[in-house]
């Protein structure tokens, strides 16, 4: 297999896009209150991690048991922009052209959430309707493509952070010298 080639980054880019599609549009057809789980739950449980790093293990495999710290960058971060433009083109079609009024209703839910969290831990009155305040002040804006958009480019940077530590624990370099048992001397 040539060295340089990318069809598994681009497979595993494909799968981790289409695991987050089917999860949001599934979540949103099962109702507001799930689908505000899921934008919550979603971005701390790091699934799309373990499977970019799952495929970065098949790559080396693939390349003989050894990968350079390169390779293993190249193929994290080429699977992660799959996945993004998948992330990016679902969130659009979702919130711009399927449900225009989700936004709202996922911050109607994402607000009494927060309210009744706040309320358990505690939180006085003034602390709780400060905390709404500025969740309504970065709210007001809709899904729009240029906030997609940068929104896209700043997950890129946080996803080439994500594809150093990948590559840092799949890289495996080749000895440099030879085990002498293996050579007939």
């Amino acid at each position: 297999m040539n060295k340089s080639d990318n069809s598994l980054a681009i497979r595993f880019g494909i799968i981790s896009g289409l695991l987050f599609t089917l999860l949001c549009f599934g979540c949103w057809a099962a109702g507001i209150k799930v689908f505000g789980s899921f934008l919550i739950w979603y971005t701390w449980l790091p699934i799309i991690f373990v499977i970019i790093l799952v495929g970065a293990f098949q790559r080396r495999k693939q390349l003989g048991g050894y990968m350079t710290f390169k390779d293993a960058l190249v193929f994290a971060f080429l699977a992660y922009v799959i996945y993004e433009v998948f992330y990016a083109v679902a969130t659009l079609v979702l919130f711009r052209l399927i449900d225009p009024e989700l936004q709202q209703k996922v911050f109607i839910q994402i607000m009494e959430s927060t309210r009744s969290m706040m309320e358990k831990f505690g939180a006085s009155d003034s602390q709780i309707e400060d905390a709404l305040k500025r969740a309504q002040e970065s709210n007001e804006k809709s899904y729009t493509v240029s906030q997609v958009l940068l929104g896209f480019g700043m997950a890129l940077i946080y996803d080439f952070i994500k594809s150093l530590i990948i590559a840092l624990i799949a890289q495996r370099k080749k000895p440099e010298f030879a085990d002498v048992r293996d050579t007939n001397i």
